[in-house]
Order: structure tokens, then C-alpha cells, then sequence
């Protein structure tokens, strides 16, 4: 136990020499001071021992004192301007950390600006290259269906062209038809008309016959008369056929 209480004393005399050995080779005119008042102690003990009067260890003890309070005063001006000089130093510290911070948030604005300028921009040209392929498409829409209607168009122009033309072919065909039923009709009735004349005439001889009008000579022959017959008048033939009042 004792050892060990031994032990724990030389650790504490080393440790306050180290302090007493720091503190003066950061503070000699304070250890100076102390100096001073510790000698001038003695002085004055040794004075009092040996029944001397001086006035010489207070003066010494006054001017230790001075000389001690100079120093650590000193010391404190120091340490406070180093305490000032650390807390500018952090402070400075802190605002160029904080410029930094600054410049890196502005430099990740500019490039979040940037990145959504580009993707603005590239959502900007995917939608004019899908607005030009929707104007193609509607374009080409339009264009097959004008196509598509010209087509029909031309079709049903076509279709009545045709029409038109198988109908005037039927008209034709059938004016013609109708002629030729008419001219048979027409030779038909001259033929009879003429053997009628050949029977009037090898029966009994020819008189010139007059009637006012047709009305009258319809009376008499209601197919009218030819142009050699004695009752013909060029008046009652209207179309200059060579047969008068014919129905």
C-alpha cells in the first residue's frame, strides 16, 4: 500500500514539474515575478530569524508581484488573442466552408437548371417530330382520301358516262326501230294506197275530186291521199311528202 502511495506521489511531483517547467518556458516574466516574491520570502524569514529590520523584501516582494501580475497578464493577452485568433480563424473557416457550400448549391442549380433546360428541350423536339408525323399522317390521310373520292368520282362519272351512252345507244336503237316501223308502216300504206289507185283506176275513170279540207277528204279517205290522186292538194300536204292530210 505503501509503495503504491509512493508510486502515486512521484507521478504527481512529475506531473506538476512538467506544469511548473511548461508554464515557465510559456511565461518567464511571470516565473521571474514569482521568483522574486518567493526569494524575497525567504529574505524576510531569514530577516526575522536574525532579529533584522529591512524594508528591502516587501519592496521586493511589491515589485515580484508587479513584475508577476506584468507577465501573466501578458500571458492572458495571449492566450485571449489566440483565443480571438482561433474563433476568426474557425469563423473564417466556417464562411469559406460556407462559400463553398454556396458555390456547389449554385453549380447544382446551374447543372439541375441545365439538365431540365436539355430535358425541356428534347421533350420540346419529341413532341414537334410527333406533331410533323401526325401532320404527315393526316396529310397522307387527306391525300388517299381525295384519292379515294376522285377514284369514286371518276368511277361513278364513268359508270354514268356509260349509262348515258347504253341509254342513247337504246334511244337510238330505238328511234331507229321506230323509223323503220314507221317507214315499213309509211311503204305499207303507199303500197296499198297504190293498188287501191290501180283498182279505181282499171274500174272507173279518173275525176278531179275537190274537198275544202282535210276533215272533208278524211270523210272520203281517212288515210289521206297520194300525190297523184285526183283529190290531192298541196295545200293539205304540210310536210311536202307527196301525201296529203295522212294521220
Amino acid at each position: 500500500m505503501k509503495y503504491l502511495l509512493g508510486c502515486l506521489g512521484g507521478i504527481i511531483a512529475l506531473a506538476v514539474g512538467i506544469a511548473i517547467i511548461q508554464m515557465i518556458f510559456s511565461n518567464i516574466v511571470g516565473v521571474i515575478g514569482l521568483a522574486l516574491i518567493i526569494w524575497a520570502i525567504y529574505q524576510w524569514r531569514t530577516n526575522r530569524k536574525l532579529n533584522v529590520r529591512s524594508k528591502v523584501p516587501m519592496i521586493i516582494i511589491a515589485i515580484g508581484l508587479l513584475i508577476m501580475s506584468i507577465g501573466f497578464a501578458s500571458k492572458s493577452n495571449d492566450v485571449a488573442k489566440e483565443e480571438i485568433k482561433k474563433v476568426e480563424e474557425e469563423a473564417r473557416g466556417a464562411e469559406e466552408q460556407a462559400a463553398v457550400e454556396e458555390a456547389t448549391r449554385l453549380e447544382e442549380e446551374h447543372s439541375a437548371a441545365e439538365e431540365a433546360k436539355r430535358l425541356e428541350e428534347e421533350q420540346a423536339a419529341e413532341e414537334a417530330k410527333r406533331l410533323e408525323e401526325e401532320q404527315v399522317a393526316a396529310e397522307e390521310a387527306k391525300r388517299l382520301e381525295e384519292e379515294q373520292v376522285a377514284a369514286e368520282e371518276a368511277k361513278r362519272l364513268e359508270e354514268e358516262q356509260a349509262a348515258a351512252e347504253e341509254a342513247k345507244r337504246l334511244e337510238e336503237e330505238q328511234a331507229a326501230a321506230e323509223e323503220a316501223k314507221r317507214l315499213e308502216e309509211e311503204q305499207a300504206r303507199i303500197k296499198k294506197q297504190e293498188e287501191e289507185k290501180k283498182i279505181e283506176t282499171t274500174s272507173t275513170p279518173v275525176e278531179s275530186e275537190w274537198f275544202k279540207n282535210c276533215t272533208e277528204l278524211r270523210t272520203k279517205y281517212p288515210s289521206g291521199v297520194a300525190s297523184d290522186h285526183p283529190a290531192y292538194q298541196s295545200k293539205m300536204d304540210r310536210d311536202k311528202d307527196g301525201w296529203a292530210c295522212e294521220r
